[in-house]
């Protein structure tokens, strides 16, 4: 399922609870709340999904073919953000040249190698 089709059933999904929560006699506060709550599933999915994007970018340019070959595929990350954890597939991959290792995507974005927590979300912003 792409990006759009995920953005619309998520959008329709909330639409249909707000609309029931209205219906139902909810408060101001409740509906700010799960409207909240929405946005935050909202920006994970967009960042989850941009972070696909940049992985699959990288895995089909000529450079990181004459640079760099496939360790292996699909390992999980999870970063506690303010938007709540933002969970992706990278790739491990290994230079041709001097036999390093790096998940190149990791340092597109400058997410550092033990990185669990995003900064501001550390600093408590």
């Amino acid at each position: 399922m792409n990006i759009i089709s995920k953005l619309q059933e998520l959008i329709s999904n909330n639409n249909s609870n707000i609309f029931e929560q209205c219906l139902e006699g909810t408060s101001f506060t409740e509906l700010v709340g799960t409207t909240e709550k929405f946005v935050y599933q909202l920006g994970r999915l967009v960042i989850e999904s941009g972070m696909k994007i940049v992985e699959d970018e990288i895995d089909k340019h000529p450079a990181r073919k004459q640079n760099w070959h496939i360790e292996r595929r699909n390992d999980k990350k999870t970063i506690s953000t303010v938007l709540g954890d933002v969970t992706y597939s990278r790739t491990y991959y290994c230079n041709k040249k001097n036999q390093s290792y790096a998940y190149l995507c990791d340092n597109w974005f400058g997410i550092e190698k033990h990185e669990r927590i995003e900064h501001n979300h550390h600093c408590g912003v």
